[in-house]
């Protein structure tokens, strides 16, 4: 469960693994290769047999609508927030049934079982979530407040028991803040991936839940970052060397998605 994307600074490859990852925030500013990187990310989770993958996109246009016909679901935003509610509701709904069935078999979880039960890893993507966060909340009704709600909350369940049932959220946004990664949401996040940021407090709200020394030097060299494409993970209370992440081929983006 873990996708070669790139090569640290010695030329080595570099793996994200999603193994026991229940939350996986990655952020970085406008032109720092976020979204190309991140397009990368998505697409070979896509073309994996062993992941569902769901889609939520935030954003009013978009690139990763071109998986719409791939994915395992595929949301977008602008669409009703109703939508979402669904689809994060239904990712909730199969995770308590992926529970069950391990509780039923008496394995202790998703990372535990042989197999993972023959189950697939449920990846829930929501690209760009600063337009679903980070909003103006007095200038929303009552029905579009309660629906927010609801999808905070049930990413909340989600990320809490998405270890021991083999579902892991991933927020990605080039407008990264408080606001943009909600903090209980955010505290339970096991790997974070940071392109280059241009205003320090960015990171701060990628970084909460880890030790403050630890988010004030990823912080430090996601500013020094000179090249598009370049970012630090943190996991495990450790941060990566500089990787280069690559782009997806252009001849692959063309036979698979020319849409």
């Amino acid at each position: 469960m873990s996708i070669t994307l790139g090569t640290d600074e010695n030329g080595k490859d570099a793996a994200i693994s999603f193994e026991r990852v229940s939350c996986m925030p990655i952020g970085g500013a406008v032109r720092s290769g976020e979204v190309s990187r991140t397009f990368a990310l998505i697409a070979a989770l896509d073309q994996s047999e062993d992941v569902n993958l769901r889609i939520i996109d935030c954003k009013r246009s978009s690139q990763f609508s071109c998986f719409q016909d791939h994915a395992y679901a595929y949301v977008k935003m602008t669409d009703g927030l109703d939508l979402v509610v669904d689809e994060v509701q239904e990712t909730y709904t199969a995770l308590n049934a992926r529970l069950r069935k391990f509780r039923k078999n008496g394995a202790s979880g998703y990372w535990d079982s042989p197999d993972h039960a023959g189950m697939p890893l449920e990846v829930v993507f929501v690209h760009g979530c600063e337009d679903l966060f980070d909003r103006d909340e007095a200038a929303m009704d009552d029905a579009d407040l309660a629906q927010l709600s609801d999808i905070r909350r049930y990413l909340r369940k989600i990320i809490e028991n998405g270890v021991e049932g083999g579902c892991c959220v991933v927020l990605s946004s080039q407008k990264p803040s408080k606001k943009a990664f909600p903090a209980d949401l955010i505290e339970h996040a096991q790997t974070r991936i940071l392109f280059k940021i241009v205003v320090q407090g960015q990171s701060y709200a990628l970084m909460h839940g880890i030790p403050r020394k630890i988010a004030a030097s990823v912080t430090g060299k996601a500013m020094d970052i000179d090249k598009i494409g370049y970012a630090y993970v943190v996991s495990g209370g450790r941060i990566s060397p500089k990787i280069m992440f690559k782009a997806l081929d252009e001849r692959l983006i063309d036979e698979r998605y020319s849409t």
